[in-house]
């Protein structure tokens, strides 16, 4: 299965327009990167809203993972 990276433009979430959309693997893994690498410090104060935050690290580690592989595939 592949992932997908997708930009959107608004002035609010409601009114945000699809204005880009990659398949590229290398991009995707390079926003998955990102993405962890910025990651906000785990909530001390709130077990489940600490339990979501492991947890969208973990996805996005394994989207990483994936693209990366996707991308050798492709060359």
């Amino acid at each position: 299965m592949r992932t997908f990276i997708a930009i959107y433009r608004g002035d609010t979430v409601a009114q945000a327009v699809l204005v880009g959309l990659s398949l590229d693997q290398e991009l995707v893994a390079e926003v998955a990167s990102k993405l962890l690498a910025d990651g906000a410090p785990l909530s001390a104060s709130d077990p489940i809203v600490s339990a979501k935050q492991r947890s969208e690290r973990q996805v996005l580690r394994l989207v990483r993972a994936e693209a990366r592989a996707g991308a050798q595939e492709d060359r």
